[in-house]
């Protein structure tokens, strides 16, 4: 299935994402497939190949550490909030 970056970033950021990785499409550019934690996959359309790079780059750090700090403190905030 075809999904915008912005859209796989934030599945990124909330930890809904096991896997990333570049695949070259036949025009020279690339494009991000991701695999997210329920199964599937989802990709981008072909893009710049440094652009494609940079997505997958940044949903790494989201895979790696990031998406535990965010949902984490999402989860602390609302711990706080209820009373």
């Amino acid at each position: 299935m075809e999904a915008n970056p912005s859209a796989i970033e934030g599945m990124a950021a909330w930890g809904l994402i096991s896997d990333v990785k570049v695949e070259r499409c036949k025009d020279g550019k690339a494009r991000v497939i991701v695999y997210p934690k329920n199964g599937g996959e989802l990709a981008t359309k072909c893009m710049e190949e440094d652009a494609a790079r940079r997505v997958a780059t940044l949903i790494r750090l989201y895979i790696k550490n990031w998406s535990k700090l965010i949902v984490g403190s999402q989860t602390a905030s609302s711990n706080r909030l209820t009373l």
